[in-house]
Order: C-alpha cells, then structure tokens, then sequence
C-alpha cells in the first residue's frame, strides 16, 4: 500500500512540475518553449483537461495547427461544454482550411446562453471571417438615387460687398443660390480570393450622377475606377489601392483623377483597429484649366473602437497640394483635417451616424489681390439615419452643415444640406 501511494505521489509532482513550467513559459511569451514541454509529455497526460488547454493555446502560437485541434478535442470528449477548448478548436480548425467545420463550432458557441461575454465578440469576428473565406469570390452591385436641397450651391461668401484691398475698391458679389438636385449612384464590386491565406483583390467601377434644377454649371459626373489588393490576417491587414476617375462640372471643366493608396491596419483587439494610410494623388484637367493641374501628398491615421454595438472613428490627415504650372496664386496649399465619426443603432436596423471634422488650410503663395497669404477653417457636421429593410435596402436620411472661415472673406461662407437617400444591393 506505501508502495502505491508512493507512486501516485510521484506521478503528481511531476506532472505539476512541468505544467507549472509550460504555464510560466507561455505567460513570459516563450510559446516555443511551452509547447515542447507539453507536447513532449502529452501521452502521460491525455486525458487533462488544464493540460491540454495549454497544449492547445501553445501549439496554435506556433502555427502546429493540428496539434491544437487534437488537444482542443481531448477536452471537449469529457468537458462538451468547456467554451474556451470549443473556440480554439474553431480557430484551429478555421487555419486549417476547415471552414463549414470551424463555422460550426463559432455559431453553436453563440448560440449557447451562458457563452462567457468575454469571448463573444471574438467568436463574433472569427465567424465573419470564416463566412468570408466560404463564400469567397463575391459579386455586389449597388445602385441608388436620392434628392438633396443645397442651401448655397456656388459655396460664396455671405457678404454681399467684398473689399479687395489691392485696388482699394468693394467688390459686388452674386447672391447666394439654394437649389434642389437629383442624385443617381452605382457601384460594381467585385472582390476574388487569390489563396486561401488572406490575400484577396478587390475591383470597383462607380458612377455618381448630381444633376441641378436650376444650377446647371454645378452639375457633376464622376466615375472611376479602384482596384485593391488586399492581405488579409489574424492581426494586421495590409491593402495597396489604385484609382482612376474623371470628373465633369460643366462642358469645359474636367478633371482626370489618378491615385496611389497604400495601407497597414493593425487588430489591437477584436473591438480595437489601428490604420495607417498614404495618398499620392495627380489631378490634371482637361482644355482651359491646365493652370490648376496640382499633386497631392497625403498621410492619415485612424482609431477605430466597437463598444456595445456602436462603432467610434477617430481619424487624423495631413497633407499638402502643389501646383504644377507656375502661374495661380491659388492651387498650392498645406493642410489639416481631424475628425470622429460615430455610428449608433438605435432600435433593431436603425442607426444614427455622427460625424464633424475640422480642415485647415494654408496657402502657399500671397493673393496679388488681397495682400496675403489665404487661410481657411473648414468645419462640417453631418447627422444622418440610416434604416435597412429586406435585407438588401438601405434608406439614408441627412442633414449637413459646412461652414468657411476664410482671412480672405470671399472665401467665406455657410452652406446646408438636407437630403434623402435609397440604396438597393444586389449580391451575385
């Protein structure tokens, strides 16, 4: 009988002895080390519930994805309803191209009531992804229409009498001009998965159509197209975007539009995203306005925080235009813009969005006509509801508010819109 005691009581040191040891490497970061110890004596062990967890967290940081699915699965043989083994079994499953298998795993897990709400929001966005990753190539058309009232479609001063100080005259300015203007959208999406390790390309045609009323010169058309290449991961996104546009004001004034986008998005947690994005952008036009052709340099960074549904945006750019004709006063220009943007749903598929920016602009060179160099505060606000119905419609209600504070009062001015949007995605 001592002898047998004796024996039991071996067997527990050990096993404590190198747990313990496996835990304390994990903890200190070293999955390497703690995954040899485990996986060194996981026959003796194979049926340990705290043991196996371990080996399961250790291998997946090693990338020995099977060998996390096996552990994770030991667990689950005499524990069904252990969550944290049902989730790193997914999420093994999941790298292992395993996908209607891991997709399993997440949804029972968000179906169970008492699934810990500490882990919800991950099983949350390992089922996007694996959603993603079944459904890969995807195929979208969006098309929409609206009616917008602009309370100053020429964007002037409110100033009737403008003083220019270099001919030491006032200068009459056009009334402001409200009009109505009708608004038609599209957009063709399509997005093709490259491999099954996140690397996707994303193609984008749009066209975007405001025709005025009355205001005819302040008609647009703009269509273009963007496509990216996306890599995707657990951790970080990595995306390079192109874009070619053209936009048309009136019959003379075109403008060609190409740009390069890199970026780097970093997932600090599931509810936490940091991004990082550059612009280099050329804008040439087309006949009598060669002298506004300009580049543009850009660089921006954005927080992204999800809470209790809601979405918060803090975004911050810099950035600068310079002219490429040495002949306007008017082109050049640096440039910053600050902004948050809050996205908050108020009953089942209706969302309020939030957003207000502020832009400040300075110019480069000194206005022959008022003496100095121009500055600008730009502040925008927007409030708008958004409602989805049947699944693929969207409808958009907005009210905008821009106001320019201008050291060159023509450039000074208030403007409001308020408009109405539908949208209707097809899927393909």
């Amino acid at each position: 009988m001592k002898k047998i005691v004796l024996i039991i009581s071996f067997g527990l040191t050990l096993y404590g002895s190198v747990l313990h040891d496996a835990i304390k490497e994990y903890k200190g970061g070293n999955y390497k080390k703690s995954f040899e110890i485990l996986n060194k004596n996981k026959w003796e062990n194979f049926s340990n519930e705290k043991y196996n967890y371990y080996l399961c967290k250790s291998a997946y940081m090693v990338k020995n994805y099977k060998v996390s699915l096996s552990s994770c699965e030991r667990i689950l043989l005499n524990n069904p309803n252990h969550q944290y083994a049902r989730y790193g079994l997914g999420l093994a499953q999941f790298k292992l191209h395993m996908y209607e298998d891991a997709k399993n795993e997440f949804e029972f897990l968000l179906n169970d009531l008492n699934l810990n709400p500490r882990i919800k929001p991950y099983v949350k966005e390992k089922l996007r992804l694996v959603n993603n990753a079944i459904k890969g190539d995807s195929f979208k058309l969006t098309l929409g229409v609206g009616i917008v009232y602009n309370s100053n479609s020429h964007q002037i001063s409110g100033d009737r009498i403008i003083n220019v100080p270099a001919l030491n005259v006032n200068v009459k300015t056009d009334d402001k001009k409200s009009d109505f203007y009708h608004q038609e959208l599209a957009n063709l999406n399509y997005t093709k998965r490259l491999n099954r390790d996140g690397l996707s390309l994303t193609n984008n045609l749009f066209a975007v159509n405001e025709g005025y009323f009355k205001q005819k010169k302040q008609d647009m058309v703009y269509f273009g197209y963007q496509p990216s290449l996306v890599y995707d991961q657990e951790k970080y996104k990595l995306k390079l975007g192109l874009q070619a546009s053209r936009l048309h004001r009136n019959k003379d004034d075109r403008l060609n539009i190409f740009s390069i986008n890199p970026g780097v998005g970093f997932k600090l947690s599931p509810n936490v995203r940091l991004n990082f994005q550059a612009m280099v952008m050329a804008k040439r036009y087309l006949k009598s306005n060669k002298d506004y052709d300009s580049n543009v340099y850009e660089g921006s960074a954005s927080f992204e925080h999800s809470l209790l549904d809601s979405m918060w945006l803090w975004k911050a750019t810099y950035g600068n235009e310079r002219k490429q004709n040495d002949v306007r006063n008017d082109v050049s220009y640096d440039y910053g813009d600050g902004s948050l943007e809050i996205y908050l749903p108020l009953y089942e598929k209706l969302v309020l969005n939030i957003k207000n920016s502020y832009k400040y602009k300075k110019y480069k060179d000194e206005n022959v006509f008022f003496l100095n160099k121009r500055e600008d505060s730009i502040y925008n606000g927007e409030l708008s509801l958004m409602y989805g119905f049947a699944d693929t419609w969207l409808l958009k209600m907005f009210y905008n508010f821009k106001s320019s504070d201008s050291n060159q009062k023509l450039y000074d001015f208030n403007q409001y819109l308020v408009g109405l949007n539908i949208y209707k995605t097809f899927e393909f």
